[in-house]
């Protein structure tokens, strides 16, 4: 009996061991990732790519416009942070920056908006690669019917202006400081230009004055 007991506890404890779960590996994950970033890239820059890379082309021209390079440029620059262990610490700047490619996007398509979505979206087909894409002009289309191409333009320019503030590092005190202090710099040496070049037309003046009195 004690040996049949023995048995039992042996055959549970032989199948009751979990095998452990696999871990996800983010460092080939990452690299995949860039992979295929760089290699969506490549399909867009070559002029003959055959018809996967007509239609990897097509299609990223479809959705996203001329921003399809900036897109795969994007990907690749995010997941080789992940794979460096830096991606979270820079979160902000790649969230701006996402932001700014989706602005981006609207602006081009600003041009092509008609008077509603689906004039709009035949629009941008004519200028698939200079537009914003399709992505670009739905993006566009309610942006602009909710805060106008102003409105856009303006919330670009804050974007832009956030993304070097976070590059640098500085808190929206500082920033505002620095620009104030280059400001004045930049403006300083303007004025001592306009001052050099006031001075030597005033004195090409008289001197010439001098000339066709004597």
């Amino acid at each position: 009996m004690a040996n049949t007991n023995n048995n039992r506890k042996r055959k549970k404890s032989k199948y009751g061991k979990k095998s452990p779960n696999p871990k996800f590996n983010k460092k080939s994950f990452s690299i995949f990732c860039m992979f295929i970033s760089l290699l969506g890239f490549i399909f867009l820059i070559l002029p003959n790519t055959g018809s996967l890379g007509d239609f990897i082309t097509y299609t990223n021209f479809k959705i996203f416009g001329f921003m399809s390079y900036f897109v795969f440029a994007f990907i690749f620059t995010s997941f080789l942070f992940a794979f460096r262990d830096k991606f979270k610490e820079n979160l902000r700047v790649f969230n701006i920056i996402f932001i700014l490619i989706i602005l981006t996007m609207a602006i081009l398509s600003l041009k092509y908006l008609g008077k509603n979505l689906n004039i709009s979206i035949k629009n941008t087909q004519t200028s698939l690669k200079k537009s914003g894409g399709f992505l670009g002009t739905y993006i566009g289309f309610y942006l602009e019917s909710f805060i106008g191409s102003a409105g856009i333009i303006i919330f670009y320019i804050l974007m832009w202006i956030a993304l070097v503030k976070n590059m640098l590092g500085l808190s929206y005190k500082d920033f505002l400081s620095k620009i104030k202090e280059k400001s004045q710099i930049i403006g300083n040496i303007l004025w001592k230009s306009y001052m050099k070049i006031s001075n030597k037309i005033k004195t090409y003046f008289k001197e010439k004055n001098l000339k066709n009195k004597k």
